[in-house]
Order: C-alpha cells, then structure tokens, then sequence
C-alpha cells in the first residue's frame, strides 16, 4: 500500500482544477474507457500498475489517494493486444480486465504455466478464486460484464495459431504494422466470443468468428455490442437470445465507426472517412430503442477517440494530433451555427508506441462524491510515465444542452 496522489492544481490556461492520482516510474491507467474502472459506491477505481514490465490491478481509493495491490500475476503472458500494446511478459493481460459493478468484482487474465487463466478478485476484500483453465486458448480482446452483473463475456483464440501468426510479421509484437496488414492480419484470426454465467460457473460459446474482433460490450442484458467489421471499421449487435444480428453505421457511407461508448442516451460514437486528404470525422449518436441515428462534422487534427458520459448528454473527444494533443468538449453540437469546440487540458504528446498512453476520457464523480459526472477522468503522460488525472468540468455539465436537432 502506498500514498500515491501527486499533484492537485489549478491549470494555467483553462483555470479547471486538475487532480493528479498516480505518480513515480510505474505507469498507471484505468480499465478500458469502454467499460466502467469506478466502483458503484464511487470510492475506488480499479487501474493497471505496470512496473519493470510487469502489469498487475491496483484498487486506487479516490479519496484517501492509497493505492492497494488487487492481483500477484507473476508467469510469463502476452498483452493480449497485438499489435497496439508494448510487449508485456508477465502479470494481468494488459486491458483484457473487466469490473463487475453489481458484485463489486474484477474478472482478469493471467498465465499459469503455458495456460491462460481466468480469475476474480473482490475489490475491498481481495479474495481471489480461479475461474477456469482456457487449454489451448488465448484471451485477445477486451471484454465485459452484463449491466446485472451475471454474465462476463470474453473473445478467444486458438493459443498456437495466434502466437505462430504474431511471429510471421515483421518484428511480431515489437512493430506497430501498417493499418492495411493489420486488417489483413484480422480476417485471417478467427475468434470465439464465450459467455460465463457467474452463478454456476458454465461457460458456452455464444458466436465462431472467421475474423478478430477487438472489442465486446454489452449494450443491454442481452444484447452484445461489437467493434470492428469483418472487413473493417464498425459495429454491430448480437442478440443473445434470439441469434439476431444488425450492422450499425453512420449517416454518411464514407464515414466508418471507429470507436463507441454505451450511455442512457443511446451509443456514442465517432466516425471517420479515412480516405479524405485530411481524414474527416462525425460524432453522433445511435439510439438502440428508436434506430435514430445522428452525426455532425468535428474538427479533428489528428486520431480522435469519443469520451464516455455515462448520461450520453456531453459530447467529449480526445484529439491526438501530430502537434497537439487535446481533451475537448463540443457544446451545440447538432447546431453549425452554434457550435463550439471548450479545450478542456492540453495533454503530451503519445510516446512513439503503447497503447497505454490513450487519454480515453470518461465522466465520473468528484472524489469524496458518491455519485455524479463533475470530473473528467483521463491518463495522462507525465515526465514519460502515464499517469491518472481527472479535470473538474461541473460547469459543463451542468450547463450542457443535450443534442437538439438542427442545421449540419
């Protein structure tokens, strides 16, 4: 256990209150932004700690700023994330984690002796169980928890095909390849999509895939959520129950869905049309009950990712350009006449590689609150080293204008 608040501070710029959680040479960041990292009661997040290239879950009390180690992983592993992580050799699988809200429990991956592993660990006890032994299996995306908190539903592949395929490119994981080898390299992975019912304990393959997909959410108790397309960018629903399937796209058939975020409001997300000289980008918003789907243009200057309001009200990117790299809120979004790009931190620049390094913004309640969506959680790069921050945006939200339809 250790004090790990660093910094609390006024920006110079903006005059937003800026809270620095984590410091020192361990990076630290949150679960994946798509998926909650704050526990229901609103006292801890649960975020990696990784060190001397070992990732292990910390419980982080937002409060008290003390840091509680949560997992001991310690054989070799991979990231689970080729190719867009930094090569790992031991501990938790980077970003493959997942926080059962409900049950107050996080489910995550490690190898033991040449097999990955399922666990669980209770957050304030720290009681950890193991699931089940994948023989044969890798675990290679990030995965999720049904809003009750029954089910956990992770992606998989078949152990020696993956790695022989990671070791015919060129560097394997050490080489960031270009975007078209790497779709090339997704249609020729396939996967399977599994669910765990926690109440007993079975597992049951739910989808055979002929390709990878990175990302599984769950937009309701039954429904799954799913990033990328066969041949690329986008997504789609699966039902769980009925096998029902539905491509989701946005309103214009040269922008594709890049990343997306499940709120009250319906899913958030960003497009881009990759061929335009710059690329352009939309952000809209699907709503799963009607089919409405809605996007206008946002200036990017460079890779955007959408921020998570868990209300769906704030429309948050995260622009990671060459020069700059920005957290931003876009006020009167549906109105071009009104509409207004509010900087909300200035951020260094990524690294030349790790995925870690994301900002991935997500709303979440000021530290010490047992609910709301005042403080902009975030990772950011500090002297080299990522760290967890937050921004105090209650003006904003407080004051937003839900997205009115309007001129484009």
């Amino acid at each position: 256990m250790s004090s790990t608040i660093a910094d609390h501070h006024t920006d110079a710029v903006t005059a937003r209150q800026i809270r620095q959680f984590t410091q020192g040479p361990a990076h630290h960041y949150p679960l994946y932004y798509f998926i909650p990292s704050i526990t229901a009661d609103a006292r801890d997040m649960i975020v990696h700690h990784v060190r001397d290239q070992i990732v292990q879950l910390h419980r982080l009390d937002l409060v008290s700023g003390q840091c509680h180690p949560l997992t001991d992983a310690a054989d070799e592993g991979l990231t689970g994330w080729a190719i867009w992580c930094d090569p790992l050799t031991r501990g938790v699988y980077n970003h493959l984690s997942a926080l059962n809200l409900r049950h107050n429990e996080v489910c995550y991956f490690q190898d033991t002796n040449g097999e990955a592993e399922l666990w669980t660990v209770n957050v304030t006890g720290g009681r950890q169980r193991r699931i089940v032994t994948l023989t044969g299996r890798l675990p290679i995306a990030q995965n999720a928890f049904s809003p009750d908190g029954e089910t956990f539903v992770f992606i998989h592949t078949d152990r020696a095909s993956y790695l022989s395929s990671l070791d015919e490119r060129t560097g394997g994981l050490q080489t960031r390849a270009g975007n078209e080898e790497h779709e090339q390299w997704r249609r020729r992975t396939p996967v399977t999509v599994s669910a765990i019912d926690r109440s007993n304990g079975v597992i049951r393959d739910v989808l055979h895939l002929d390709f990878h997909v990175h990302h599984v959410l769950f937009l309701d108790d039954r429904t799954l959520l799913f990033n990328h397309l066969r041949n690329g960018l986008g997504m789609w629903t699966h039902d769980l129950a009925t096998g029902e399937q539905k491509t989701l796209g946005s309103t214009r058939a040269d922008h594709h869905i890049v990343h997306q975020v499940i709120t009250r409001r319906g899913v958030l997300y960003e497009a881009v049309n990759a061929a335009a000289q710059p690329p352009t980008y939309r952000l809209g918003r699907w709503d799963p009950i009607t089919g409405h789907v809605e996007d206008y243009p946002v200036p990017a200057g460079g890779y955007l990712h959408t921020g998570h309001d868990p209300e769906g009200l704030v429309p948050i990117l995260e622009d990671a350009g060459p020069t700059a790299h920005t957290l931003m809120v876009v006020r009167h979004l549906a109105d071009k006449s009104r509409r207004q790009i509010v900087p909300i931190r200035d951020l260094s620049l990524y690294p030349a590689r790790g995925q870690r390094y994301h900002g991935h913004p997500f709303l979440g309640p000021a530290p010490g609150q047992a609910n709301g969506r005042d403080w902009l959680y975030h990772t950011a790069c500090v002297d080299g080293t990522a760290q967890v921050c937050a921004v105090d945006v209650a003006d904003l939200v407080r004051h937003c204008d839900d997205w009115r339809v309007g001129p484009v």
